[in-house]
């Protein structure tokens, strides 16, 4: 281990420092015998007494104060560990707030699918047959209406996710009717105007020829032992029946560049009605 200064430079550059010992990480410990109260001055010249109460005027304490000097590479070491160290504090965080989340969510009545918090609304006139819905384990909302979390065998439902009635935010809190209401408007159109339709079945390996419509790129820090930052993207891509897919990776590809993968379904999603074929494990191959 090398270090920056010799004991003999640290003492030369702090005069009320003394050596202590050497740890086996080779951590050098100094006590420091400076008063705390007047800086090793023995006094203030704005006190009514010049002299300094805690040291006695001799401006040395007698509760030295520990200074530890380490060598570059166990500071290094405890760098990392304190890296570490809030990384794990982050995800546990992270961790405690999605569970809060979720107990929150499934108290407001939703029903989780394949890590998606959803209700299904039921559709029509539901008046009449309000107590038979209550019955059911339904709850009612102004801005949506009757609703569960699950499908309702027998009754008309319309599935939505939470981020189509909920407000952005870390507490569960309902979208205005009037904004609802336009949401599911516009999502109907939408639907009706797209062609795209859920290909393959979940975990099925597919080959797939697809032109990468948007690319959406993202920048985090990294936590696998190097420095810096790094990124990832996400593809929005269509096959040419125009339906459309999602793939997430680190992998770079250009916008309006074609294709052809292989790739394993990860899930079937919507977005504001249309449907999406979500993909992961992508390799492009020839065709």
């Amino acid at each position: 281990m090398s270090d920056i200064k010799t004991t003999e430079e640290i003492l030369q550059e702090h005069k009320r420092w003394s050596y202590v010992r050497t740890d086996r990480n080779g951590t050098r410990y100094f006590e420091d015998h400076t008063c705390p109260r007047c800086g090793g001055r023995g006094g203030w010249e704005g006190w009514v007494d010049f002299t300094c109460y805690e040291c006695g005027g001799s401006g040395l304490s007698h509760r030295p104060t520990i200074h530890k000097v380490y060598t570059p590479e166990h500071e290094a070491k405890l760098a990392k560990d304190r890296e570490a160290r809030a990384k794990k504090r982050e995800e546990e965080r992270i961790k405690k707030a999605l569970a809060e989340r979720e107990s929150n969510l499934l108290k407001a009545g939703f029903g989780k699918e394949n890590d998606e918090f959803v209700i299904y609304r039921v559709v029509g006139n539901t008046f009449s047959i309000k107590d038979e819905l209550k019955a059911l384990g339904c709850k009612y909302n102004p801005a949506i209406g009757w609703f569960s979390p699950k499908e309702l065998e027998g009754y008309e439902c319309q599935r939505l996710k939470e981020a189509e009635v909920l407000k952005d935010g870390p507490f569960v809190a309902w979208k205005d009717k009037k904004e609802v209401e336009l949401l599911l408007a516009e999502n109907l159109r939408a639907k009706e105007a797209s062609p795209s339709k859920w290909i393959g079945n979940v975990g099925e390996r597919i080959e797939l020829t697809l032109h990468i419509d948007r690319v959406f790129r993202s920048e985090f820090r990294r936590h696998d032992g190097y420095w810096g930052m790094a990124a990832s993207y996400m593809y929005l891509m269509s096959d040419k029946e125009g339906n459309i897919f999602k793939w997430s990776t680190s992998c770079s590809y250009d916008e309006d560049e074609t294709i052809h993968v292989r790739a394993t379904v990860k899930d079937h999603t919507e977005y504001k009605g249309v449907a999406q074929t979500v993909l992961t494990r992508c390799i492009k191959v020839k065709e």
